[in-house]
């Protein structure tokens, strides 16, 4: 009998220390996602596409081969290959344009670089897709060493959910991200299926562009779209905006 509640004890502080070990073990990994995917996590969407596009531009002109020295320059700071023979130009009466793509089962990467003698301006854009959001952490950091250029940028992170909600989900679901991301000066809208809010997040500010909108910063927005025919519920979230249609 004594053996026994031995092995029992033995039992219960073997159990008591793993769940010690995998608690541990979870906070650690969550300690290394951004607050963009714990705000997804807490609503149950895990599976998401990452994006985020840089623009920046000199002021002067710039030939085709100078065009072309710009991507290579770019290409060797992000750690990209180059594949000169990729490279796409276009001119027109008033532009050149290099167009360059880098497109693998994980990430896109699409450069587009312009020189615009009308406004006597070279213009920087580029936009990196991703299947995880480590992919793109980094970038924003190895662009700005590059001297004499001030790049802009903004992040979006895309998910679903299998189901397509009502208006008065969507806009529960809004409301946790929002407590998760501790969003503050908060400007919701409803209407075509759609919820969404912007407002300036303390837990972002380390990190995320933000921009000043009637006087309030913004750092985020969240879209909530309903999909009806497609019978899912799609979510977006932007740092400051949401860049294009959503």
């Amino acid at each position: 009998m004594r053996k026994s509640l031995i092995y029992i004890a033995f039992f219960i502080t073997l159990c008591i220390l793993c769940n010690f070990s995998l608690d541990y073990t979870i906070g650690k990994q969550l300690e290394k996602r951004s607050p963009y995917y714990l705000a997804f996590a807490s609503i149950g969407v895990n599976s998401l596409e990452c994006s985020l596009d840089c623009w920046a531009k000199i002021k002067t002109t710039s030939t085709e081969k100078e065009l072309e020295f710009y991507l290579s320059e770019l290409l060797k700071y992000l750690n990209l290959p180059n594949e000169a023979d990729s490279f796409r130009l276009e001119t027109n009466q008033n532009s050149t344009i290099l167009h360059h793509e880098i497109i693998s089962p994980d990430n896109e990467y699409l450069f587009l670089l312009e020189s615009d003698t009308r406004t006597k301006e070279t213009y920087f854009i580029i936009s990196f897709i991703a299947n995880e959001e480590a992919n793109i952490k980094g970038i924003v950091e190895k662009l700005n060493r590059i001297m004499g250029i001030k790049w802009s940028h903004y992040y979006k992170y895309a998910g679903s959910l299998t189901m397509p909600l009502e208006m008065e989900g969507a806009a529960q679901l809004i409301n946790v991200m929002e407590k998760n991301l501790d969003i503050q000066d908060l400007e919701n809208f409803s209407g075509h299926k759609t919820c969404t809010c912007t407002g300036y997040s303390k837990r972002l500010s380390d990190f995320a562009p933000s921009m000043v909108i009637d006087g309030k910063e913004v750092n985020v927005q969240i879209a909530i779209q309903i999909d009806e025919d497609a019978g899912k519920t799609n979510i977006i979230v932007g740092s400051p905006l949401i860049l294009g249609e959503f």
